[in-house]
Order: C-alpha cells, then structure tokens, then sequence
C-alpha cells in the first residue's frame, strides 16, 4: 500500500486528531483511515436540508393598487 506524507500539520491539527481517534478508541493512523475513506473515496455526505420555510400571508393596505402579480 502506497504511503502518504503531508508535512507541516499543525500541532494543534496532530492535537484535535488525537483526541478524535481516542474518541473513536483507535490509533491516529486508523482515524486518519477512517476520514479519508468517508470524504475522499466515498464522498463527501450531502449537506443537511434546509430547515423548512414558513410563508405567512399578510394584508395589503386598502389604499394600495398592487396587483396579486404585482406582489
């Protein structure tokens, strides 16, 4: 299996996967495994739906000329 380098990752970057793996109870290497085979091979996930629209019809003062069209 081929390996990869990306050199130059922040310490903070190495922190936060550290704890994501330890989170998950695996080696940095297997997270590391895990995301990319999640985003980069298989996809990335759609983004979540949009949170339904609620429309509220609303009167139009007596004295206007609008047409429903108009509006």
């Amino acid at each position: 299996m081929p390996t990869i380098r990306i050199p130059d990752v922040s310490p903070e970057v190495i922190a936060a996967l550290q704890r994501r793996a330890a989170r998950h109870e695996r080696s940095l290497e297997e997270e590391l495994q895990s995301i990319l085979t999640k985003m980069a091979a298989l996809g990335e996930p759609p983004p979540p739906p949009y949170p339904p629209i609620e429309l509220k019809l609303s009167q139009a003062s007596p004295s206007t000329n609008w047409s429903r069209e108009e509006i």
